[in-house]
């Protein structure tokens, strides 16, 4: 399976855990930026074994950092502002499970892939 399609599984499946229906932008929709960010994240994903929820939520965190954005209570993609950008340790029980989630997905079709 390539990167994207699991990019593509990945934003889906979190934009459903999410549970703002209404807010949902379908992939094909997305700025192409936040796709690129999507896959990037899923090639990084992909590249670490044995990578944690945490040792990823905290690379994304650096991420998003480099590239300009800061924490807000609210998201706002044209100020870069996320509720996220914070440690591991405050993130809500939710949020921690997102990205459980967000990994566990990613492994599962890699280990999938590797054994066809």
């Amino acid at each position: 399976m390539r990167i994207e399609d699991i990019a593509i599984i990945c934003y889906e499946v979190d934009q459903a855990s999410n549970g703002v229906k209404a807010n949902q932008i379908s992939w094909d929709l997305l700025p192409l930026e936040m796709r690129q960010e999507f896959i990037d994240e899923v090639r990084y994903i992909h590249s670490v074994e044995s990578i944690t929820p945490k040792e990823w939520h905290e690379h994304w965190c650096k991420q998003k950092k480099d590239n300009g954005w800061k924490f807000s209570r609210e998201k706002n993609t044209l100020l870069k502002v996320h509720p996220c950008i914070i440690p591991w340790e405050a993130l809500s029980r939710k949020q921690k499970q997102r990205r459980q989630v967000f990994v566990s997905i990613v492994n599962v079709l890699r280990d999938s892939h590797d054994h066809i």
